[in-house]
Order: C-alpha cells, then sequence, then structure tokens
C-alpha cells in the first residue's frame, strides 16, 4: 500500500499541504503551551526559593552593618529615607543582580548645610558567609572601612562599612582543604 498516492494525497484522504499546514498549527499550539506552563513552573520555583530564604534568613544568624554614603543631594537621601516606609521584602538586598538573604532595616541622613550635601546612614541586616575570617553578602565583602554598594531593587548608592556585629556564629563555607 503506497502512503502517497497519484493525486498527492496521504493514505488516498489528506493533501500533502494541508497535512503540512496542520503539522505546523499544532506545533505553534504545543510551542505556545509549552512556553506558558514553563513559565509557571519558573514562577513556582521562584515563590518556592523566596519562601525557602525566607525562612532560612529567619534562623540563621546574621551580620549587622551599618554603611555611610556621603555627598548625597538631599533629595537622594530623602528618597531612600522614604523606602524605609516600604514592607521589609521590598528592601531585600541585591548583589551581582541576585537577591541575597538580607535587608536594609535603617536609613536615615545628616544634612550639612554648607554644601547642602548629606551623608546617609543605612542599617544592613543579612546572612553572610564567611572564608577565612571575611565575612561576604553576595559576592561582596564586608569589612570596616571597606566599600560597599548597598542596592535593591529601588537603591543604589556606594558607601564604606563603619560597624558590623554578628547575631551568633556565623557558618563558614567549605573549601575543600579541611
Amino acid at each position: 500500500m503506497k502512503i502517497v498516492d497519484e493525486n498527492g494525497k496521504i493514505f488516498k484522504k489528506f493533501n500533502i499541504v494541508d497535512a503540512i499546514v496542520v503539522l505546523l498549527v499544532v506545533a505553534v499550539i504545543v510551542a505556545i503551551g509549552w512556553k506558558m506552563i514553563s513559565a509557571s513552573f519558573a514562577a513556582a520555583a521562584e515563590e518556592r526559593k523566596a519562601a525557602e530564604m525566607a525562612e532560612a534568613y529567619e534562623t540563621l544568624p546574621h551580620l549587622i552593618f551599618d554603611v555611610v554614603c556621603i555627598n548625597q543631594p538631599e533629595e537622594v537621601a530623602k528618597g531612600f529615607v522614604a523606602q524605609m516606609d516600604r514592607p521589609l521584602e521590598e528592601r531585600q538586598i541585591m548583589n551581582g543582580g541576585q537577591l541575597v538573604q538580607g535587608y536594609i532595616t535603617d536609613c536615615h541622613y545628616e544634612l550639612n548645610e554648607e554644601t547642602d550635601l548629606c551623608k546617609v546612614y543605612f542599617t544592613c541586616e543579612a546572612v553572610v558567609t564567611e572564608k577565612e575570617g571575611i565575612y561576604s553578602v553576595g559576592t561582596q565583602e564586608v569589612r570596616i572601612g571597606k566599600g560597599y554598594i548597598v542596592k535593591t531593587y529601588e537603591i543604589e548608592t556606594s558607601g564604606y562599612v563603619y560597624t558590623m556585629e554578628t547575631t551568633g556564629e556565623i557558618v563558614g563555607e567549605v573549601d575543600g582543604n579541611d
């Protein structure tokens, strides 16, 4: 039995062109369905990760550190302070384009009347990693006197760390040499 007859019909019922069109339509429908399903799975995975991060944040020891950012225009300083009215989850710290287990918990500023510029003070609290005595939030090292970029979805500015204290024993990274 021939699959395609002399009239170009498949199994003597379908035209080849019609079959190709039907296959293309089915392929497009499957592709759209796949994209929608994978997007919903990705959203669910992101929600699970955020929930796990929040749960881990509550149970792990933290590093509380203060960052001062100098020479900020007063309007910018006021904008930073206004962010403190947002819910804590909207003040989550970012590093390298990713959210990390940390939050800005306080912000205030002092205006220098002579220059009309401000010193902005941020208090950050984060779960950190420790390797060879150096604390890190994401990929940024946290040390007194070291530069630190304070960044959330709404804030980004540079300053330096001037105080830090831990709320418990920080667990270090495993480096394979132990």
